[in-house]
């Protein structure tokens, strides 16, 4: 009886540094971040009217 709790104690500690050991891993990772820069990126540059503030393009 002795030995099943033990076991199960250990098997519990181990289970646990394992787990923290791999969080602290993907923590520390880097990550990775997809972008669409090309589609959000204005191809001309905009020009403000001092009369009416409009924007417009400059093209």
């Amino acid at each position: 009886m002795i030995y099943k709790l033990l076991l199960a104690g250990v098997g519990i500690a181990m289970s646990y540094t394992v787990a923290r050991a791999l969080s602290n891993l993907q923590a520390k990772s880097a990550v990775k971040v997809k972008t669409n820069d090309r589609h959000r990126v204005r191809k001309g540059r905009l020009r403000q009217d001092p009369v009416t503030g409009v924007y417009y393009p400059e093209d």
